[in-house]
């Protein structure tokens, strides 16, 4: 079983060579200084564009284009401060960049809140004048079409600045959740077989797969009992962040906070309701899952601190990082030579931050600029069997990140968070069938299995009660109702109850676990994960079996970016998440799958 490193490496002692390269971005700190400079007489220069972009079709265009200029300098400077802080969060010089370009990044959108709002009074007939006028327009039909489908719940000029002004401040209780749970929470020492070790929310995984029951109900509720200690803190923090959404719903006219969050990418709200609908069909087959665990384990009644402890023996594993990006590589053989050698270039030379530090931000993420390459960040561990998968996780963001901005003008290169979580599950899909594929042994087999329900219950059985629990909340402060420490925690215990069914026995704390996740201060986030995931699994089985041709048209969703809503080009790719095949799909996967881990423990 893995241990706990003792010791973390400094900045300084990282190898370059497994460092990402930022230079694409920016030599070093002199030469973002300059773009900073330039990008404030830019924000002067803004005011010159004010009501000119209806004029004419070259005003329009002129306007559009400086809009452009700003936008991708904005990003660029951006993401560099970002990723130089996310490495070494100690460094005093990398805190500054941050607070500096935030302050400046509120100054840009304010400055720039009126392109927009001239843009949509702009009539439909005058835009198709325009278009026929000017071909060089066109570059921004799909820009234009979008704003103009907004419109309506759009405000004037005054009214827009002033919210783009309010943008930071709609953050603070998300910022300020971070800093309590991350840095002025303390949890305390565990004492192991190995002697006492910390517990933190970084490492709380480590103590739950431990064999030790004992163990892991002590860091359980070691944990849980911080939290506690916090929960009128950390309920007056959700409650403020829910509050800020349906304040912003309200002012932009929409009849609820869902509504507003997903109508940005036209997603219908059927798309969420069928999640969790289809879902709760589905649950038996989850539930089985969690009986076999309490088989397996040998308990009489099955605990939260169950849940994570594996079940197979572990299999050792040892992947260096180069070796990791090799078998990535090879798993993802049917996107064709192109695609993996691209691929494994970037993850070798200059796209990942590989290790551990002190200071680096804990976690994997992939962060894309127009103006670089994409850069991931991992806290790699060749021991660790989920690194491999993070691994191929981030490299699916970072791969449709390059096909987008190969593919698309930077106006609509971004594409939306339920195709970013396809495109990287897809990634993981196909490892597990590689890796599967690859097996000899029974005990691997049965271990990779495990992984691999495991995965699919974190993703879709658990996201999705998470999405339910987060939309009950809105739906219960939207009807006037408050939101309290006691709702918060009635309406979470119940939930665990439908979902994990009499299976499970709660502790005292169980239901403070609503209270500590991070997604809920990103409105309607984490239903993503799920819709994402199942669309992965339909859309991988068309990969691997190669029919109606899965590969082409896959790629080509990759490289649709944001040019298309998310439906559509999910649809082309050869998945439609307005109904809810591909959640029964990934149900029936799942019991698919129980059911070959079972024949393999018989």
């Amino acid at each position: 079983m893995q241990e706990l490193q003792s010791t973390t490496p400094s900045r300084a002692e990282i190898d370059k060579a497994d460092q990402w390269d930022l230079t694409k971005l920016y030599p070093g700190d002199e030469a973002w200084l300059e773009d900073v400079s330039i990008l404030e007489e830019l924000m002067v220069t803004a005011a010159s564009f004010r009501g000119t972009l209806g004029l004419s079709a070259k005003s329009l265009f002129d306007g559009l284009e400086f809009l452009n200029q700003t936008r991708i300098l904005t990003e660029k400077l951006t993401y560099y401060a970002f990723l130089r802080l996310s490495v070494d969060t100690n460094n005093s010089k990398n805190q500054d960049k941050q607070s500096r370009m935030a302050q400046v990044e509120g100054e840009v959108n304010a400055a720039l809140s009126f392109f927009e709002h001239e843009v949509q009074g702009i009539s439909r007939k005058t835009i198709a004048k325009y278009f026929s006028e000017l071909p060089e327009l066109e570059v921004y039909r799909i820009m234009i079409e979008k704003l103009q489908r907004i419109q309506p719940h759009t405000l004037n000029d005054k009214e827009e600045k002033l919210l783009a002004l309010y943008t930071e401040s709609a953050g603070t209780a998300g910022k300020a959740f971070s800093m309590l749970v991350n840095a002025d929470m303390d949890f305390g020492m565990i004492e192991t077989s190995s002697g006492k070790k910390r517990l933190s929310r970084q490492n709380l995984s480590w103590f739950l797969i431990q064999k030790d029951r004992d163990l892991r109900y002590r860091a359980y509720k070691q944990y849980y009992e911080e939290f506690g200690r916090h929960k009128n803190t950390l309920t007056s923090l959700y409650k403020g962040s829910v509050q800020k959404d349906i304040y912003l719903a309200q002012i932009r006219k929409f009849p609820s906070a869902r509504a507003s969050v997903l109508f940005e990418n036209n997603i219908p709200e059927r798309v969420y309701d069928n999640l969790i609908s289809s879902v709760h069909e589905g649950l038996t087959v989850f539930q089985d899952f969690f009986k076999l665990r309490k088989e397996l384990l040998d308990v009489d009644k099955l605990r939260p601190y169950d849940l994570t402890v594996p079940l197979i023996q572990t299999v050792p594993v040892d992947y260096p990082y180069e070796k990791a990006v090799e078998i990535v590589s090879a798993a993802l053989e049917p996107f064709g030579r192109e695609y993996t050698e691209t691929l494994r270039h970037g993850l070798l030379h200059g796209w990942v931050d590989r290790y551990e530090n002190r200071g680096k931000q804990a976690g994997a993420f992939t962060a894309a600029c127009y103006s670089g390459e994409p850069y991931i960040l991992l806290n790699y561990k060749h021991n660790v069997l989920r690194n491999l998968f993070t691994l191929a996780h981030e490299s699916g963001h970072a791969m449709h990140s390059l096909y987008s901005i190969r593919n698309n003008p930077f106006q609509h290169y971004e594409y939306s968070i339920l195709e970013a979580e396809t495109a990287a599950n897809v990634h993981e899909r196909l490892l597990y069938d590689y890796i599967l594929r690859q097996a000899e042994e029974k005990t691997l087999k049965a271990f990779l299995l495990e992984r691999f329900l495991n995965d699919i219950t974190a993703k879709i059985f658990r996201q999705t009660l998470l999405a339910e629990y987060e939309h009950r909340i809105h739906t219960e402060a939207e009807a006037g109702r408050p939101i309290t420490t006691e709702m918060l925690r009635d309406i979470y215990r119940e939930l665990i109850d439908l979902y994990y069914g009499s299976e499970l026995v709660l502790e005292e704390e169980s239901d403070l676990e609503g209270l500590t996740i991070p997604h809920f201060y990103q409105a309607y986030y984490v239903y993503t994960y799920s819709v994402g995931a199942s669309a992965a699994l339909t859309l991988s089985q068309g990969l691997i079996s190669e029919k109606e041709n899965g590969v082409s048209k896959y790629v080509d969703f990759l490289g649709s970016g944001g040019s298309e809503y998310p439906v559509d080009a999910l649809m082309k790719a050869g998945v439609d998440i307005l109904s809810s095949d591909s959640i029964y799909a990934a149900t029936s996967e799942f019991s698919s799958l129980l059911e070959q881990f079972k024949n393999l423990l018989a």
